[in-house]
């Protein structure tokens, strides 16, 4: 398992916003017009090449200040080896190591009080995956991950389209968030080229379709909770849920990617029905099945079929049948030349299966 992005938060009293506030601009260490205010928000982009950047918050309410917080976002790869658009943090014990390292290095020059990691909690860590695809798989996974049903508190991210006024699905990324968790997939040539990014390595982005699972702070302090540690600090450490995640880093990816994308396999109507056919369930079931399926053929997304099932108990009973049957709630178009294909969460776990095997 790889990751991309972390970010680390501690919450501070107005006393050491003042300290760090007047170490960012007053400092010898921060260059001049590397800080600099946007909002309530102080940004500083002294370690920017080396894949850091840092915020300084305050939230407030009617003029009054509410709380702080001091925020640090990195790059992982960037981090702990050269500048990169395209590389990942391999999720390893030799890579923790170095990174925890190279933390207490850039903790160092900051002032007294704010140079220790353990201070800090995780606000978020992607976990991410590469795999190298053809331009017309990356498009079919991306239209069928539009059309994929969205779980009970869970939303559907869409860019604004500013000449169309409105918001809408994007064709090149699929973004499916929580309050805790956010799944996404994006082809990473055309995310560069709409941002206008042609820098360093990413001319090799062609070709790579890229994954990621954002744990967020809640999600992380649910599982940070159920580890065996007397001692709270350790507990809630950066890096011992780092080292947690080399271990168990690809479960908590696929079991995120099977909630939002199921785990069956992309099938025609047809051959949907047939696998319905010879299934061994009831009649009455397999009528259901049947109804939601055509449903979500003919409106092209079982996101839209779904949520003309009322009942949250019978949709979930609905899905897991399908889920049995290895079908898909996402419909193949009758006139596309592919008849199936394997769903998401199974590529994902074929490739996860080649990191894993022995060198």
């Amino acid at each position: 398992m790889h990751a991309h992005t972390m970010e680390l938060y501690r919450r501070l009293t107005l006393v050491e916003y003042r300290i760090f506030r007047e170490f960012l601009f007053s400092s010898a260490v921060i260059s001049a017009g590397n800080t600099y205010v946007d909002g309530d928000t102080v940004i500083c982009r002294q370690f920017a090449d080396y894949g850091v950047n840092l915020y300084l918050v305050l939230f407030r309410k009617e003029d009054v200040v509410l709380c702080s917080y001091l925020r640090i976002r990195v790059n992982l790869a960037n981090f702990v080896g050269t500048k990169s658009r395209l590389k990942l943090f391999p999720l390893t014990a030799g890579s923790i190591d170095l990174f925890v390292g190279r933390m207490a290095s850039l903790l160092s020059v900051f002032p007294k009080g704010f140079d220790c990691l353990d201070d800090y909690r995780l606000a978020r860590i992607d976990l991410t995956v590469d795999v190298r695809m053809s331009r017309s798989c990356r498009h079919f996974l991306i239209i069928m991950a539009n059309r994929c049903p969205i779980p009970r508190h869970w939303k559907r991210i869409k860019w604004f389209d500013a000449e169309g006024k409105k918001h809408k699905t994007s064709d090149h990324r699929v973004e499916i968030a929580s309050s805790s968790r956010a799944v996404i997939l994006y082809d990473k040539a055309v995310q560069l080229e709409r941002q206008g990014i042609k820098d360093l390595d990413s001319a090799e982005a062609e070709g790579i379709m890229r994954f990621e699972v954002s744990l967020k702070a809640p999600y992380i302090r649910s599982v940070q909770s159920k580890f065996e540690f007397d001692d709270v600090v350790m507990r809630d450490s950066p890096a011992v849920f780092l080292y947690f995640l080399s271990r168990n880093g690809d479960e908590f990816f696929l079991k995120a990617m099977r909630k939002i994308f199921h785990d069956g396999d992309y099938h025609k109507l047809s051959s949907a029905f047939i696998k319905i056919a010879e299934s061994r369930f009831l009649d009455g079931n397999k009528s259901k099945m049947k109804d939601f399926l055509k449903c979500s053929a003919v409106f092209k997304s079982a996101e839209t079929a779904a949520s003309k099932l009322k009942d949250n108990t019978a949709k979930t009973m609905l899905f897991q049948m399908l889920d049995q049957l290895n079908v898909n709630p996402v419909i193949i178009p009758r006139r596309w030349e592919i008849d199936v294909c394997c769903s998401i969460p199974k590529i994902l776990e074929i490739e996860l299966s080649k990191d894993n095997e022995p060198a």
